[in-house]
């Protein structure tokens, strides 16, 4: 295994971002945009896409895990029960 790529993995998903195909800037995403379907480079101005139809289980998947977000930004002072994700995560 390349360390070096196991790097630049590790920078991107630390950064919430991807790398530019076309000038390796790094491309800021969160789940707003990423759910747009579109996202732009700002330093050479590409365009990327997600393919909708292609994406479509994916693409739920990450609108359900925003609107679960949202709801828990909202709610302040509720807890996760025992065993949900959150706890599960943390090794418990």
């Amino acid at each position: 295994m390349n360390n070096n790529n196991s790097s630049n993995t590790d920078n991107q998903a630390q950064s919430h971002g991807i790398q530019c195909p076309k000038c390796q800037h790094l491309i800021s995403v969160t789940l707003p945009t990423l759910l747009a379907g579109t996202v732009y480079c700002s330093a050479c101005g590409l365009k990327l896409t997600v393919d909708q139809s292609k994406s479509k289980e994916s693409m739920q998947a990450l609108h359900t895990l925003w609107q679960t977000m949202q709801r828990c930004e909202t709610t302040p002072g509720e807890t996760l029960p025992a065993g949900s994700v959150s706890t599960r995560l943390k090794g418990k």
